[in-house]
């Protein structure tokens, strides 16, 4: 349509060719983003932990009715991803349904975002002894032309010893000795449609015993890794089974995937 408009500016007048210009700059502001924007993902590892519910209010005006519910070991663009909060935020987190004012908060959390960033915020410890690990993230390139996604992994297992990562096959450890609270570089991985699944294997960096896994299925679509960022989360606690079992789960940082 543009390009239409353009080839017969020679029969407009100066008002038409002044509409024009404007009419160009507004389809190209509508493509860019708010300079300073930020972005917060938030990651509930807490093993036997309710849904949460965040207050980004410091206690003044929750309204818990309408908050997002972040559930154990599972990350998704409806819940998880928060844009637009920058500066010192105040941001409470609770079990739900305990969220009135005789309940206490499992996380109180102060920290600074600045404009700009994009923040992950991974919950992890116990119920009895919750912790945190923040990172103000930079992601490595990805050329345009590369059908690549990168894949990063994090111990947030209580008690659990240090692991190792391996591709399903492989006897070469992609990660080595990541113990409790680490987080591992990132790594890029081929994704194409003729890439078969990356079964991803965690295991006791001493006894070598396979612990979890995690695979990124083939059945997916190339489409849907391509150009991400992944992290993957060991989470859970040693000795349990069912829901507190140890297991893998992803983070994506694409707010889209």
């Amino acid at each position: 349509m543009l390009f239409n408009m353009a080839t017969k500016i020679k029969y407009c007048n100066p008002v038409c060719f002044v509409l024009l210009i404007l009419l160009v700059s507004a389809c190209k502001k509508s493509n860019s983003y708010p300079e300073g924007s930020t972005s917060l993902v938030i990651v509930n590892a807490v093993p036997g932990s309710k849904p949460l519910r965040p207050d980004f209010t410091g206690g003044q005006n929750p309204l818990f009715i309408y908050s997002r519910s972040m559930s154990y070991a599972d990350v998704n663009k409806t819940n998880n991803f928060f844009l637009g909060y920058k500066g010192e935020q105040h941001i409470k987190l609770y079990q739900y349904p305990d969220t009135t004012v005789k309940d206490q908060p499992l996380f109180d959390l102060r920290f600074d975002i600045p404009p700009g960033s994009m923040q992950t915020l991974f919950l992890t410890g116990t119920l009895a002894a919750p912790e945190t690990i923040r990172r103000s993230e930079t992601f490595p390139g990805i050329r345009w032309e590369d059908s690549a996604m990168a894949v990063r992994f994090i111990h947030l297992s209580p008690g659990s010893e240090a692991v190792t990562v391996n591709l399903r096959g492989s006897a070469d450890k992609i990660v080595n000795g990541l113990a409790y609270r680490q987080i591992s570089e990132f790594r890029q991985y081929v994704v194409e449609a003729t890439t078969e699944d990356y079964v991803f294997e965690i295991r006791d960096a001493v006894s070598g015993n396979l612990i979890t896994s995690y695979t990124f299925l083939k059945t997916a679509g190339s489409n849907r890794y391509r150009r991400n960022y992944y992290t993957v989360a060991f989470a859970g606690l040693p000795g349990e089974t069912g829901p507190l079992a140890r297991r893998a789960f992803l983070v994506s940082h694409a707010s889209w995937n």
